[in-house]
């Protein structure tokens, strides 16, 4: 790392965790546990800059690779962290999210979509629409280029992800054809 010192992997953090594995724990006492752990491996991890915002009136952070700080308009990936639907977020995922920004060069955008069972389907996934809309709209605010703008996660932000997309997928095929007719982009 950086700071010179090496950063555990997870299966030590496991390994040489007090804590008992998240599903022997309550939900509260999991979420509070894998946030711990996170931390750990996030130890060091190089990053450009990060941004906490909000969307939509929910927490988000913007991850800034060190190679994109001044170069304006930048690709930018809408993430969506993993946990069952039910556990993570931006601290969990905080380690992981400046490794993806600093190794693929392009800005990470993390939401913090509301959680079951507080929260039941479909309330994360109408976040993840949220926020995919928002960032389409308002890209120049944290210089995304809005011709190049991804989304993805890991597991079930993944399966967000997926279902995101499909669900918008008339609107942003309709605005993409508003913006360059078909026979326009074929010529």
């Amino acid at each position: 790392t950086s700071s010179g010192m090496p950063r555990p992997s997870s299966a030590t953090v496991m390994r040489i965790s007090p804590e008992k594995p998240h599903d022997e724990l309550l939900i509260p006492a999991a979420r509070r546990s894998l946030d711990r752990q996170a931390g750990l491996l996030a130890v060091g991890q190089p990053i450009g800059a990060t941004r906490d915002l909000s969307i939509e009136g929910r927490p988000a952070r913007l991850y800034t690779p060190k190679s994109r700080l001044d170069t304006g308009s930048t690709p930018t990936m809408l993430y969506f962290h993993g946990g069952f639907h039910t556990y993570g977020g931006l601290k969990s995922h905080d380690g992981a999210l400046r490794f993806l920004a600093e190794n693929a060069g392009i800005q990470v955008l993390a939401l913090d979509y509301r959680l079951a069972p507080e929260h039941p389907f479909p309330s994360g996934l109408d976040d993840c629409v949220a926020a995919l809309r928002w960032l389409a709209a308002n890209a120049g605010e944290v210089g995304a280029d809005p011709k190049r703008l991804a989304v993805g996660g890991d597991s079930a932000g993944g399966n967000l992800a997926a279902a995101t997309v499909q669900l918008l997928a008339d609107e942003i095929i309709s605005e993409a054809h508003r913006r360059q007719p078909l026979d326009k982009a074929l010529a």
